[in-house]
């Protein structure tokens, strides 16, 4: 216990005796600290604990053993981990968030670029942006439509799926040629829908974005374009494959297909042909020498159907040989 002070004891007095006895009182083994507290007691150097905690939540608290007593805790950019500065033996400490073990650190290994610790928790994981560009907002479509959208996010976006009427049309994985499914509108009346795309990120949060266009099948337009352009190789020789389908989904047969074969490191060759009943005309392109290649479909003719090539879902396409 403190001794009470006398009339005589200056301020200065009894500080000097209260510093005495606190250096006598046993360190505590353990401390907790809430996070509403957190930047007041990091301004009070000496008796500031170390700040330790599985999750940053509001009010709450945590027991962490050993360093007892430390000063400017800082938050590894992970969020995984603190230093601090321990007044118990002069040394720097990290503490593992998940088990709460303090291990101390040599100056080499805490220092930058080993570790580049920052004051507060990591900021949080934003959800992803997306925003759906095709059908535009008040568009007026028909037979097959490519429903296209754009999406980011910090740490990388999973996938894009597509939405008619809250129902799901599709979804698409791989962004290496955009975010983009194809519907057919002839399952749905003529008349005003939503179209929205919902992209998740690879923690699983997720980002939307809808607004209203309009189907009109009523005329039955006849249209046709680019489904795919797939690649192998045969040999020495490089094949290309292009499929052509109609705004209703079916293959086109007896369509005349022109297409333009580009080498990046130099060459260019030009290709026609008519699809079979698949709806497909192979391109042999032959002895190809190895590089970067791109087919680009600039023309399909159809005695019954017109090429719309805004309806393209795959043109132009890339492949590397």
């Amino acid at each position: 216990m403190l001794p009470k002070p006398g009339r005589s004891q200056t301020r200065v007095q009894q500080r000097h005796i209260r510093a005495r006895e606190l250096r006598r009182q046993p360190r505590a083994a353990h401390l907790s600290v809430s996070v509403a507290h957190r930047h007041a007691q990091q301004r009070q150097a000496d008796e500031l604990p170390l700040l330790l905690r599985r999750a940053p939540v509001e009010g709450t608290e945590q027991l962490i053993p050993t360093p007892t007593r430390a000063s400017d805790p800082s938050w590894a950019p992970d969020g995984s981990a603190l230093v601090c500065n321990s007044f118990d033996d002069d040394r720097i400490y990290t503490v593992d968030l998940s088990s709460g073990q303090a291990q101390a650190l040599s100056e080499a290994e805490w220092m930058p670029p080993h570790w580049s610790p920052f004051l507060g928790p990591p900021p949080p994981d934003t959800p992803p942006s997306v925003t759906l560009t095709s059908p535009a907002e008040g568009q007026t479509v028909s037979g097959v439509v490519n429903l296209q959208a754009d999406a980011t996010d910090d740490h990388g976006v999973a996938q894009v799926e597509f939405f008619i009427a809250q129902g799901s049309v599709g979804v698409d994985t791989d962004a290496s040629d955009g975010w983009a499914v194809s519907w057919d509108s002839n399952t749905v009346q003529d008349g005003s829908h939503t179209a929205e795309a919902v992209a998740t990120d690879t923690t699983g949060q997720t980002g939307s974005d809808a607004h209203a266009f309009s189907v009109n099948n009523s005329q039955g337009a006849s249209k046709m374009y680019v489904a795919a352009i797939d690649w192998s190789k045969t040999g020495p020789h490089l094949a290309i494959t292009v499929t052509v389908r109609s705004d209703s989904g079916a293959a086109v047969e007896g369509a005349t297909v022109a297409m333009d074969l580009t080498r990046a490191e130099g060459g260019s060759w030009s290709f026609t042909g008519t699809t079979n009943s698949a709806g497909q005309v192979e391109f042999m392109h032959k002895r190809a020498a190895s590089g970067a290649y791109t087919a680009t479909v600039t023309n399909i003719t159809h005695g019954a159907y017109e090429y719309d090539p805004a309806l393209d879902i795959d043109n132009p396409d890339q492949w590397t040989l």
